[in-house]
């Protein structure tokens, strides 16, 4: 489990930044990161709809500072969430947020390790 996991999991009074920190070089360790890896593996359509209601408030936040979405997605990553990595990927989009290199790079690696190498390759395909 990443340290963002550990410190998402645990008391807010010790959970070390909040997703609302601006400090540079700060862990996301926000509910949203907690709410995301406590979701199960299911159907995808009300996946999909769980991770857009679990980022909503976090959006404005993300979009002013894309590298919480890389800590976010190298998190899910490492927690072995390849699916749903894909799944806030999606989302961020959807939401017309800027995706980078770095966060597609995180989602690539996470689904080639576990297996989903054809998900990965179209990834990597749909980058500019």
């Amino acid at each position: 489990m990443c340290r963002a996991a550990m410190l998402a999991s645990q008391p807010r009074a010790t959970a070390g930044a909040s997703l609302n920190s601006n400090r540079p070089g700060s862990t996301w360790a926000g509910p949203e990161l907690a709410a995301l890896l406590s979701l199960r593996s299911s159907a995808r359509h009300s996946a999909e709809d769980e991770v857009a209601r679990i980022l909503s408030p976090a959006l404005g936040t993300l979009r002013s500072n894309p590298k919480l979405i890389t800590v976010m997605l190298n998190c899910l990553a490492q927690s072995r969430r390849a699916d749903l990595a894909e799944r806030v990927l999606s989302t961020l989009c959807d939401n017309k947020l800027e995706v980078n290199v770095f966060h597609c790079s995180a989602v690539i690696s996470s689904l080639g390790k576990s297996g989903a190498w054809p998900k990965a390759l179209s990834l990597l395909w749909k980058l500019p």
